[in-house]
């Protein structure tokens, strides 16, 4: 999970969507832990 947090929270700031790495990794474990990811997986599997 620290590696997906990692890389989730490394393109989340790279894309600049957040303002530095740490919180991007906040944001990413925050969307893994309210379920936007795996919504979204759904929603890119159904279509």
């Amino acid at each position: 999970m620290e590696t997906v947090l990692w890389n989730g929270g490394f393109y989340l700031w790279h894309c600049c969507i957040c303002p530095d790495i740490k919180t991007g990794i906040k944001t990413a474990k925050e969307m893994f832990i309210s379920g936007v990811v795996a919504a979204k997986l759904e929603e890119l599997i159904r279509n």
